[in-house]
């Protein structure tokens, strides 16, 4: 779908972003949350290789499938289906192309506090 030259700047974009919405600069070995679903798995190897060139500390954590998602609405119970809340850089995309005509695809926030 992406060239590997649009995810690179992609990227690029996703970082000059995550760095504007914070009030205070990065510091070495700060940690940096990259949630993605699958289709987003190339655009988040980039970002990890990108943060690790920065000195930062990536995790990468896959998220759930919409299976998955159905399967935490129907079978958990209330304290199963909790929900921590985290600030993160995330990947989000739709497994259909069409859908970027609705939403724009990307969330960018920090998981780092800005209050540290």
């Amino acid at each position: 779908m992406f060239s590997e030259k649009e995810l690179e700047e992609y990227a690029e974009v996703l970082i000059w972003g995550l760095q504007t919405a914070r009030r205070r600069k990065f510091k070495k070995n700060d940690v940096v949350a990259i949630p993605y679903h699958l289709p987003a798995r190339k655009l988040a190897e980039i970002l990890y290789d990108r943060l690790l060139r920065m000195r930062l500390n990536p995790v990468p954590r896959a998220l759930v499938t919409p299976q998955m998602e159905k399967s935490l609405y129907v079978r958990a119970t209330p304290r199963q289906s909790g929900e921590m809340k985290t600030s993160k850089l995330g990947m989000l995309r739709p497994e259909r192309p069409s859908h970027f005509l609705f939403c724009p695809g990307v969330i960018v926030r920090s998981m780092v506090s800005d209050s540290m």
